[in-house]
């Protein structure tokens, strides 16, 4: 609802974010200058299906994005520029969890794009930042490949539902 009504005045330019290890190498980095286009519920079956860590389709590379953290004392040891930059996207991440949401970004120039999931939180309800706002899972897929799984992914269920049809119709 926060998210339809505009409630990221912020976010259409996601902060200077930093890959982990894990990052994808190839073709290069993940951009550090993410453009958020949309958010997608996490209810949907083909997000849950896309940001699933037990079977991630092999279109998407997956990964962990961050930012400086700025909970408790680290916060004191960042300037005013990191600082904002890690509340703006502590700030999103909260926003996502409560929504229960993801955010999707437009295509770097490797032709990219990225869905980005909070990390879960027992109690997200605390106005309090803590490590895992600094941070988040992040799904990069290629385009092309990733409208070719998904094209897969359609038709096997739609087989799927097909079959159920005939079995339930006595066929």
């Amino acid at each position: 609802q926060e998210l339809e009504s505009g409630g990221v005045p912020r976010a259409s330019k996601l902060s200077s974010v930093y890959t982990y290890p894990d990052g994808p190498q190839i073709p290069g980095p993940l951009s550090r200058a993410l453009i958020i286009v949309g958010f997608a519920d996490t209810s949907l079956s083909l997000v849950r299906k896309l940001t699933s860590d037990d079977d991630i389709p092999s279109a998407f590379h997956q990964c962990t994005l961050g930012v400086k953290r700025a909970d408790s004392s680290y916060g004191a040891q960042l300037d005013k520029k990191n600082l904002d930059n890690s509340h703006q996207f502590a700030d999103l991440m909260k926003l996502l969890r409560r929504e229960s949401a993801v955010a999707i970004t437009g295509l770097d120039k490797h032709g990219r794009f990225a869905i980005i999931r909070p990390h879960e939180q027992e109690d997200f309800s605390s106005s309090d930042y803590c490590s895992d706002d600094f941070a988040a899972t992040c799904y990069v897929g290629d385009k092309d490949d990733v409208k070719r799984s998904l094209t897969q992914i359609v038709s096997a269920t739609q087989a799927e539902q097909s079959e159920q049809t005939s079995e339930t119709n006595g066929d």
